[in-house]
C-alpha cells in the first residue's frame, strides 16, 4: 500500500473533488505545488487547528517521498516489482506496507491532537522517527538519483 492509494482511497469523493476543482485548477507551475495546495485546501476545510496543517503536510511529504523512491528505480533501471521472485516482493510488500502505516500513524497524532505543541509533545515522546522514515529513503533516492545522473546511467534496462 502506498500513500497515493491510501490518499485516493481514503474518502473518493473528497479526492474527486479536490482533484477536479482544486488540483487542476490551481494556477502554479508544478504538479508538486499543485498537490501541496489541495492539501492545504483540505487542511483549511477540515478546520483551524495546526494540527491538520501539519497531517497534510506530512502526507505531501509521503507522497514526494514515494515519487523521488519511483524515479531512482526507474532511472537505476530496476526491473518492475511483479517480475521479481516470491520472496524478495513479498518482502518489498511488507516494509513498504510498514512504512506507510507507520510515517501515516507518525503524521496522524498531529491530526489527532490538533494544537502545536500537543502534536510536538507525541512527536518528541517518540523520538520524531516519522521524520528518519521520511529522511531515509527520500535520501537514499535522491542519492541514487544523483549517482545514476552523474553516472550517465550506462547500465542496459533489463
Amino acid at each position: 500500500t502506498s500513500p497515493s492509494l491510501i490518499i485516493a482511497s481514503w474518502n473518493v469523493s473528497v479526492h474527486r473533488f479536490l482533484r477536479a476543482y482544486v488540483h487542476t485548477r490551481l494556477q502554479l507551475p508544478s504538479r508538486p505545488a499543485r498537490r501541496l495546495g489541495a492539501f492545504a485546501v483540505s487542511a483549511f476545510w477540515h478546520g483551524m487547528h495546526a494540527g491538520y496543517y501539519l497531517f497534510f503536510a506530512g502526507l505531501f511529504a509521503m507522497v514526494l517521498v514515494e515519487r523521488l523512491v519511483r524515479a531512482a528505480a526507474a532511472a537505476a533501471r530496476l526491473p518492475d516489482r511483479s517480475t521479481w521472485p516470491a520472496a524478495p516482493r513479498l518482502a518489498c510488500g511488507v516494509l513498504q506496507q510498514w512504512w506507510t502505516m507507520a510515517t501515516l500513524t507518525f503524521f496522524g497524532a498531529a491530526f489527532n491532537r490538533r494544537g502545536w505543541s500537543e502534536t510536538l509533545q507525541v512527536w518528541v515522546a517518540v523520538e520524531n522517527y516519522g521524520f528518519w522514515l521520511l529522511a531515509l529513503p527520500g535520501g537514499g533516492a535522491a542519492l541514487m538519483l544523483l549517482l545514476t545522473k552523474a553516472t550517465g546511467s550506462k547500465r542496459k534496462a533489463p
